[in-house]
């Protein structure tokens, strides 16, 4: 049988039940209420009857007109008390109600012809009254010999002359009603408390008889009752738990309970079907487990920084490659505005560039990142970074948020810069060589005929004296002559110009010469002591400045391998670096001046390094971006040719396949670093070296 139909027997068994419980309680309650009715009624006929009587003995006591009329007044009110009329109703059921009902009748008829004997003759009870009868409180005198129809009294017609005999007569037959009087009141009262003590016994009888029934049928419907409960119990709330304790374990994770439906209910169907669901469940969450696994991997290992946020520009989920480049923790980023962890600049005037969050917010629109975007991480360091932010949208609902995808450019920044120098090297390579031979010619010829003026001026030639006698003027007169008009410092001047002439042709020369023959391998640690040691030698009177009075310092790593070089190549680089740091130091006036020196090996990409560093002004952006151009200078004018640090990049980049670069701040010094391969490119066959 179906759930459904032995809920709806059980309703209409329980539905008769309370049907039976209510006429039962409906029919006793009912009887209940009449009998208290009943009883009630004769309590107020007692009273009614009590006050009367109270009146009447004092009217016989006091014996006056005021309390005749009081009584009059009185018995007024008794004969209209609806406290008796009430009690007609219970005849039939209590016997007595009707003798009850006709005692009063004759009272009332007594008291009536009492009274009205009392106001024809004015007669009142005499002052020598009999003891109270045991029963009633008074004397009853014995009846008359001539009662009345009714009641037994003989009430004589009054006397026309109110002799002394009429007068006793009077006084007796109104002694004899006054007795009645109480009789009948006294058989009343005991009508009223029999009925009372009656009522009471059947209010008593019907509360029994209510208890016992309604007893009764608590004992018939509890069984039933209880047999309903274990059934529900059994077969509808155990497999309610079942259901309960399934759901919260299912969204706990946990699918292993079973429910086992064994029957064709409602409740078995459900059971069946929370299977199927919870099975279903169970499938997608698993998918969706490994989906978001999968997602998780791919988050993982894309090369990428990946930043979202929510539509309050607040984190929701960052990468590791994010991490790293903004210096933020997922634990510790997630929840924070967005302009907390992610802290961009413009390059190079370093002003803080608007966050693309807020602009994709805002127009709901991919928004790329301007070029030159500086990234500051947590800890104070700087990416170059490129990339675009996206609005993100679930099934063309609503925008959720952004996701920020960046990725640092800086090493590809400084290989673009590097190859753009580069291509410069090359072309103003080409274009020094052809200048060098183009002016190496007459500057030749000047250099040559400035020293044969000098010759032939100074010199103490016999051709020079043979000449100036020729002429007609001594030589001595001559050179005096020249002495005085500055001649010979002249000619020293254009000498010393050409010659300076002449190392700018051999550096440009050497800019585009790559001079690979004089390859050899050489110790890196000993070509950069040679150089500081030429270094040394560097003394300027003019500029009061002496090499010697620089700190060095030396961090060389043991075990670097000889590299192969050109090592006067190498030298010149070293020394140059050497001498501009040390013109930069003299010219910032720099105390204590500081030269770090380190040679090191990069295994990983198997090159030789050279850190050349000082404690000088430092240089900013703009200087540093082109502190390898040919021909740029910050030395004053006539102080630099420009073209030591392009020859010495040339030489390092194109003559060994290296690298070089330089790290600098304003106020912070700088650090030049060259780096060396361990192998010739053009040995193929080279293999990897590892640290000894």
């Amino acid at each position: 049988m179906s759930l459904k139909k032995t809920l709806s027997i059980l309703l209409v068994v329980l539905t008769l039940f309370s049907f039976l419980v209510l006429f039962i309680f409906t029919s006793n309650f009912r009887q209940f209420l009449s009998n208290t009715e009943f009883h009630t009624a004769l309590n107020e006929a007692r009273w009614s009857l009590e006050t009367t009587k109270v009146l009447l003995e004092e009217y016989l006591l006091q014996k006056n007109p005021r309390v005749s009329r009081q009584l009059r007044i009185k018995f007024d009110t008794f004969k209209r008390d609806e406290s008796f009329r009430n009690l007609e109703k219970w005849e039939t059921e209590f016997p007595l109600v009707s003798s009850l009902l006709s005692k009063r009748t004759d009272l009332v008829y007594i008291v009536e012809l009492l009274l009205a004997q009392e106001e024809r003759d004015g007669i009142f009870l005499p002052d020598t009254m009999p003891q109270p009868d045991a029963r009633v409180g008074l004397a009853l005198p014995a009846p008359a010999t001539q009662p009345d129809a009714r009641v037994g009294l003989a009430l004589p017609a009054p006397a026309t002359q109110p002799d002394a005999r009429a007068q006793e007569m009077a006084h007796a037959l109104h002694a004899d009603a006054v007795s009645q009087t109480f009789l009948t009141m006294h058989e009343i009262s005991s009508y009223l408390i029999d009925l009372s003590v009656q009522s009471s016994h059947e209010i008593s009888l019907d509360t029994i008889h209510f208890i016992s029934a309604l007893t009764l049928i608590i004992l018939i419907l509890l069984p039933f009752v209880l047999f309903t409960l274990i059934w529900f119990r059994n077969r509808v709330l155990t497999r309610i738990f079942q259901l309960d304790a399934a759901a919260s374990r299912i969204s706990a994770g946990d699918y292993s309970l079973k429910i086992f439906a064994d029957g064709n209910d409602e409740l078995s169907r459900l059971s069946q079907t929370f299977t199927v669901m919870q099975k279903s469940v169970q499938e997608h969450t698993t998918a969706l487990a490994n989906e978001k696994e999968r997602f998780g991997t791919i988050l993982l290992s894309i090369g990428d920084g990946v930043l979202a946020t929510d539509t309050d520009g607040r984190v929701t989920l960052i990468n590791p490659v994010a991490e790293r480049l903004t210096g933020w923790t997922s634990a510790e980023a997630v929840g924070r505005p967005v302009t907390e962890v992610f802290r961009i600049l413009k390059d190079p005037s370093r002003e803080v560039q608007d966050n693309p969050v807020f602009r994709v917010l805002e127009t709901g629109l991919v928004v790329n990142l301007a070029n030159h975007t500086i990234l500051v991480s947590r800890t104070g360091e700087e990416y170059q970074i490129a990339d675009s932010a996206s609005p993100i949208r679930v099934s063309g609902s609503a925008m959720e948020g952004v996701v920020l995808v960046f990725r640092d450019v800086s090493e590809h920044n400084r290989m673009q810069n590097l190859m753009i120098q580069s291509e410069k090297m090359l072309s103003v390579g080409g274009l020094a060589a052809g200048m060098a031979h183009e002016i190496n010619n007459p500057l030749s010829g000047m250099l040559q005929s400035a020293s044969v003026i000098e010759t032939r001026l100074a010199g103490d030639l016999p051709a020079n004296a043979q000449a100036a006698a020729a002429a007609g003027i001594s030589l001595e007169g001559l050179r005096t002559y020249m002495e005085a008009r500055g001649i010979f410092r002249m000619l020293v001047l254009l000498k010393e110009s050409g010659v300076r002439i002449g190392k700018i042709v051999n550096n440009m020369l050497s800019f585009a010469r790559k001079g690979s023959s004089q390859m050899s391998t050489h110790n890196l640690t000993e070509l950069v002591d040679a150089a500081l040691d030429l270094a040394a030698t560097d003394y300027d009177l003019k500029k009061e400045y002496d090499f010697r009075k620089i700190v060095i310092e030396r961090d060389y790593e043991p075990g670097i391998p000889p590299i192969p070089c050109d090592s006067g190549q190498i030298e010149q680089v070293v020394l140059n670096l050497l001498r501009n740091g040390s013109q930069a130091m003299h010219y910032a006036a720099t105390n204590e001046p500081r030269f770090t020196v380190g040679v090191y090996a990069d295994w990983t990409r198997q090159m030789a390094c050279i850190e050349i560093g000082d404690n000088g002004p430092g240089m900013d952006e703009a200087v540093r971006h082109r502190v390898f151009e040919p021909f740029f200078t910050t030395k004053p004018v006539g102080e630099g040719t420009g073209l030591g640090l392009s020859v010495s990049y040339f030489i390092i980049t194109e003559n060994h396949h290296g690298e070089m670069e330089v790290v600098s701040s304003p106020g912070e010094g700088a650090m030049f670093i060259i780096r060396i391969p361990f192998a010739s490119t053009s040995n193929s066959t080279a293999t990897q070296i590892v640290p000894q």
